[in-house]
């Protein structure tokens, strides 16, 4: 903190201290604002209104103007308009289940989307669902590997303590949900179609690993068959 104010002071003490302050974070971000005040190895600084703190560690340095970032030879950083916002993007699908071949298609109402972010559940093997999906597209299916995508199911399912997003499909069949930047296990279960495997006796379900963009829509159209 000593570094801090003597950074304050030396470049401040010849500056009106109610001009607008430029406070730059080890981060990489700028904020121009006013220094409310220091204290107890923190400080607050007034940014567009909002009292904000920082502790010293997460501060780079402090100018009272921004001809001191010139005149210290300093490439000004990008003012970030909101810091700390979160970006995010959407997932959003319509869920369908083949009824019969008069109606083809009706909305899955009622089927459950979880959506849990991969960083938030290292635990499950997504290799041991791939293989139960391509053999059930190959109508191929055995026991063990029937057995470990039950496993990794149950973990996007139920696993306790894990962020996760839980939504129902409506009467349209239509999901949608904003969500950080981020990459997220989709799990989609359906309640009108089941399989004769342990895996979907409780009902189908879709799975996959979608990568949400910032300002970006990941879309799916999932429809679940009679086989």
């Amino acid at each position: 903190m000593k570094q801090l104010l003597t950074l304050v002071f030396v470049i401040g003490i010849a500056s009106n201290l109610f001009s607008q302050n430029v406070l730059t974070l080890k981060s990489g971000e700028k904020m121009s604002g006013k220094v409310d005040r220091f204290k107890n190895d923190s400080l607050t600084f007034k940014f567009k209104g909002n009292l904000m703190k920082f502790s010293s560690k997460e501060i780079e340095s402090i100018y009272f103007d921004e001809n001191a970032i010139q005149k210290a030879g300093i490439k000004p950083l990008p003012t970030v308009s909101e810091p700390n916002k979160e970006q995010k993007g959407k997932i959003s699908g319509v869920v369908t289940y083949f009824f019969n071949d008069n109606y083809r298609y009706k909305p899955d109402i009622g089927a459950t989307v979880s959506i849990i972010s991969v960083e938030k559940i290292p635990i499950v093997n997504y290799k041991n669902i791939e293989n139960y999906m391509s053999s059930k597209n190959n109508v191929q299916m055995d026991d063990e590997t029937d057995e470990k995508a039950y496993q990794e199911i149950t973990q996007l399912k139920f696993r306790g303590g894990v962020d996760r997003i839980t939504l129902g499909v409506d009467g349209s069949g239509n999901f949608s949900t904003d969500v950080p930047s981020g990459v997220y296990y989709l799990l989609v279960v359906s309640t009108e179609r089941t399989r004769h495997t342990k895996c979907e006796f409780g009902g189908k379900f879709y799975c996959s690993k979608v990568e949400v963009n910032p300002n970006q829509t990941s879309s799916f159209n999932i429809k679940f068959d009679i086989d």
